[in-house]
């Protein structure tokens, strides 16, 4: 009888831990994918930034990211 009742208790543990571990996969993966969508909403509004940009401003963007890399690699350099 105490081995049934112990493997009944061990039998609960476990389902109890399943349960518990199933619960925080879950959450995890709901993060996740809400992550992802606001990551894809933040890529589409950058597009429809980039897309309105005029052509000046444009290049004044490009000029403006490669002083940034140009600073980047000073920086390196010391």
């Amino acid at each position: 009888m105490k081995v049934k009742q112990a493997l009944e208790a061990q039998q609960k543990k476990f389902e109890g831990e399943r349960e518990q571990v199933q619960k925080d996969l879950l959450n995890r993966v709901e993060k996740v994918l809400k992550l992802e969508m606001q990551l894809d909403e933040a890529k589409d509004a950058y597009r429809q930034l980039e897309n309105s940009i005029s052509r000046e401003d444009l290049k004044f963007k490009q000029k403006a990211q490669n002083l940034e890399k140009n600073l980047d690699q000073i920086h390196q350099m010391y």
